[in-house]
């Protein structure tokens, strides 16, 4: 049985046995230490203190190695967990990654929906007598987003997002910010969603079926075929 130990927001799970909360088939986020983007995949083994994901091809050849620190998100109910370790072994004929966990956080998720890592190019507005501001939403649920741009805005403060999926599909909303912090010139913010132009909700109603049902893959292709109209 694993036990606990609490340190502020988080707690730090110790002697920990993986197969009490992650199961063959469940979505996990994956990332390098030193990076920003998140890719989901699935679980395909899991063990005391190991587990195998598999990832896309080109992922594997081109950007895993052996050794390499990694961090993992998968949330369950009102839980989020957080992994980290190293690559253990990898099966380039079946794609799939060998981790071997080093430890495990988990703190209670307090967003009313679930949340999606994502990757989509924005602009932020924050009046109409502005220029809008390139903008990159890192994650995004039915009531709130994650974004990082160069616009440097007051908590509270309100503006209007338009994400891009392709040249025609534009998701606009108008935004609160809610959090703000600094990173490397740039800022990032968490966002609750007030209100989406009425020409989005199909777009965005679209989006977040494929981002319940599928994998980034899926979703990927979703985004190709729009560009390709």
């Amino acid at each position: 049985m694993s036990e606990t130990r609490f340190q502020e927001n988080r707690v730090e799970i110790l002697n920990f046995d993986l197969r009490e909360f992650l199961k063959i088939g469940n979505k996990i986020s994956t990332r390098f230490i030193t990076g920003s983007e998140w890719v989901t995949n699935i679980l395909t083994d899991v063990r005391l203190d190991t587990f195998e994901i598999h990832l896309k091809v080109n992922y594997v050849v081109n950007n895993i190695s052996k050794g390499d620190a990694m961090a993992f998100k998968y949330s369950y109910d009102n839980v989020e967990y957080v992994l980290k370790g190293t690559v253990e072994d990898i099966n380039l004929y079946e794609n799939l990654v060998t981790v071997y966990v080093d430890s495990v956080e988990h703190h209670l998720n307090r967003r009313q929906e679930p949340r999606f890592d994502v990757s989509f190019c924005g602009y932020v507005l924050q009046s109409d007598i502005q220029k809008p501001v390139y903008a990159l939403v890192k994650n995004i649920s039915r009531t709130g987003i994650s974004l990082e741009c160069k616009t440097d805005m007051d908590e509270d403060s309100v503006f209007k997002l338009d994400i891009f999926l392709s040249r025609d599909k534009i998701i606009s909303m108008k935004c609160k910010a809610l959090r703000k912090s600094a990173a490397q010139g740039t800022y990032l913010y968490d966002a609750a969603i007030e209100s989406l132009d009425k020409n989005s909700s199909g777009i965005f109603e679209k989006l977040f079926s494929i981002l319940l049902e599928y994998d980034d893959e899926v979703l990927f292709n979703y985004i190709a075929s729009l560009n390709k109209q």
